[in-house]
């Protein structure tokens, strides 16, 4: 498999450097895997469950459009959300399937599902 899978076209960095995070860390996208340390038994394991978030976009644009999230990731030593997709975030879930949100009210209420 290419490296290039991992590169979104619409990496342009985040708010505090421009250089594409494909270039920093290797690709693009928020990757998910087991936390072997949590408490929680479903997060040490790593399932492909139809709801388990497996990958998504780096940043989602409603968090770029507000400067107290901006500045709270920034604090918690985050990258600075950056709009890379205007109207839309992806997520990757188990099943292979990708789900496309385009609000926060939508990504919230698909969040409430699980």
């Amino acid at each position: 498999m290419k490296r290039q899978v991992f590169l979104c076209p619409e990496d342009f960095g985040d708010t505090t450097d421009p250089t594409p995070v494909f270039e920093r860390r290797g690709t693009s996208y928020r990757i998910n895997g087991a936390a072997r340390d949590s408490s929680d038994p479903q997060k040490t394991k790593f399932t492909l469950r139809f709801y388990r978030d497996m990958a998504a976009d780096q940043f989602k644009p409603w968090d770029a459009n507000d400067p107290a999230v901006v500045a709270s990731k920034l604090a918690a030593g985050e990258m600075g959300p950056k709009k890379w997709h205007k109207k839309f975030y992806n997520m990757l879930l188990g099943d292979g399937h990708v789900s496309t949100f385009f609000s926060k009210a939508e990504y919230q209420a698909a969040e409430a599902r699980q």
